[in-house]
């Protein structure tokens, strides 16, 4: 498994809900289309509205490669990055442990 936090800051409050229209797009496509994507959980921060971050989890390097290349991946970020304060900053994330609980 392979875990990608994305983040970037909004330059104004006023295009938060444009954000959250383009986040809930992206998801649902995500969703519809991306089997091995394992887990996509977009978070706003509590102190700072305008920062925005995305933890994402793929089965593999070949299933985050198409979540990358999907065209509805490439239309949130042509149309995210001109509402950012700067470009969206990408991190691949290793796992050295965890404590999962899942709903039964």
């Amino acid at each position: 498994m392979l875990t990608v936090r994305f983040n970037y800051k909004v330059r104004q409050v006023a295009l938060i809900n444009e954000v959250h229209v383009l986040i809930n797009r992206l998801v649902e496509q995500v969703s519809a289309n991306e089997p091995d994507t394992l887990n996509y959980i977009a978070y706003q921060h509590d102190e700072d509205i305008r920062r925005f971050i995305h933890v994402m989890t793929f089965r593999d390097m070949d299933a985050r490669e198409e979540h990358r290349h999907s065209d509805h991946y490439e239309e949130f970020i042509v149309n995210l990055t001109p509402l950012c304060e700067s470009e969206p900053h990408v991190v691949i994330l290793n796992q050295v442990a965890s404590k999962e609980e899942f709903a039964a």
